[in-house]
């Protein structure tokens, strides 16, 4: 009867080690929430976020939570739900620079699990840059078919340039540049809207270019004799052709022969021979853009006579 008794008191005190395990196992702290996620982590000064976390994993009984901020340049952390059974929480961030959010899982014994950690980052909120500034060039006069750069300056909290010929847009990106052409003679203006992702300013003063491609053909070539002696001279004039732009240039022909070269519109050209002598000018314009036909003018070249 002894040992039933002996045995009896083991079984016993076995029943109640396994007892208070169980009450141990059911009040230790909960592990740390299953995860803890922000719908955004780069914010916008009054912008908002969404916090979720996960059940704690092998969580037993009723699990509560807490949540607390430790705003930006602050010691101390600010509790915002306390013993709560929600698993989210949205929040309102106006306050610049990084937002530490806490949480941490409870069980009805009030032991509580280590926290997680997130980061929110809050910057200032952009506005739409500023009027656009005027595109600029090296000439406002252009050959056709040949590319030439234009640029415009840099405008606060822009992002990307939006550029216009005319109505047409024909380039968008984040440089202050890029290079153009056109291949039809006339005048194109060119105006510049700053952008960024919250909008565009307006649009900037216009820059007009001219295209321009061959010259036309000289107009009034007159010779200032019908007649000379030969080894003199006449004077050629002419009047600028149509399609002309600064830099145009004119050829002299004397006979089909390329004489000379002139920026100006008068010429003192030689008699080279009896009878007719045939002078031709061409206009060209700069930069290659082509020439125009060619305008002719003959003069007589006579012989000195000699007096009997």
């Amino acid at each position: 009867m002894f040992r039933h008794q002996k045995l009896h008191n083991i079984c016993l005190i076995c029943a109640l080690i396994m007892l208070l395990q169980i009450r141990l196992a059911l009040a230790a702290a909960p592990n740390k929430v299953g995860y803890f996620t922000a719908s955004s982590y780069n914010l916008y000064s009054g912008e908002s976020t969404l916090l979720r976390w996960g059940q704690p994993l092998g969580s037993t009984g009723t699990i509560y939570y807490n949540l607390s901020v430790k705003k930006p340049n602050k010691a101390k952390k600010i509790l915002k739900l306390r013993n709560t059974q929600s698993q989210s929480f949205n929040r309102t961030l106006n306050t610049l620079g990084i937002h530490i959010f806490y949480v941490q899982a409870c069980n009805e014994a009030s032991e509580c699990s280590l926290e997680s950690i997130v980061k929110v980052m809050v910057k200032k909120r952009k506005s739409p840059p500023k009027i656009g500034q005027t595109p600029k060039f090296k000439n406002s006069n252009q050959p056709i078919n040949k590319h030439f750069r234009i640029s415009w300056p840099s405008v606060e909290n822009a992002s990307y340039y939006l550029l216009y010929e005319n109505e047409k847009q024909i380039y968008r990106g984040s440089n202050q540049f890029t290079d153009i052409n056109s291949q039809v003679v006339g005048y194109r203006h060119y105006t510049v809207v700053a952008c960024n992702n919250i909008g565009c300013g307006g649009r900037s003063g216009s820059a007009s270019v001219y295209y321009y491609g061959a010259a036309n053909e000289v107009e009034n070539l007159r010779s200032s004799l019908a007649s000379q002696q030969l080894n003199e001279y006449v004077a050629l004039t002419w009047s600028i052709p149509e399609g002309a732009v600064t830099g145009v240039i004119y050829h002299i022909f004397i006979n089909e022969s390329l004489e000379n070269t002139t920026n100006i519109t008068r010429y003192n050209a030689k008699v080279k021979k009896n009878g007719p002598n045939i002078y031709q000018v061409i206009a060209c314009n700069p930069n290659s853009a082509g020439c125009g036909k060619g305008k002719s003018i003959s003069v007589l070249g006579v012989d000195l006579i000699t007096p009997f």
